[in-house]
């Protein structure tokens, strides 16, 4: 038994570290580029989404602005409208004062249709 060799091996840490890093960089820039991959896709959801919030946005205050530019006109249109009919009442009123001493004077000139 003396003659055989010990039958022990000695591992050889440098390159099993060396091997072992060499496989962690591959499975690193493996995971790295599919993170930049779902980066990108991220981003560019993000990037669409925020243009539709945008556009949104736009709609939503352009339609406020007609809204209130529509009731603005109406209420104007309605003013106008109010102040019509006011003159017109006006107008009538006189017409019917004018009509009653139109009546007056005829009754004074012609006792006979005072009837």
């Amino acid at each position: 038994m003396s003659s055989q060799r010990p039958s022990i091996k000695i591992p050889d840490f440098q390159t099993e570290v060396r091997t072992f890093f060499k496989e962690f960089e591959k499975r690193f820039s493996n995971l790295q580029s599919s993170f930049n991959n779902y980066n990108t896709l991220v981003v560019g959801i993000l990037a669409i989404g925020f243009i539709i919030l945008l556009f949104s946005l736009v709609t939503v205050l352009i339609q406020s602005w007609q809204i209130t530019s529509t009731f603005r006109d109406e209420n104007n249109q309605l003013k106008i409208q109010s102040e019509v009919i006011n003159n017109d009442v006006e107008q009538q009123k006189t017409t019917n004062q004018r009509l009653d001493k139109i009546e007056e004077k005829l009754n004074d000139l012609h006792p006979v249709l005072a009837k």
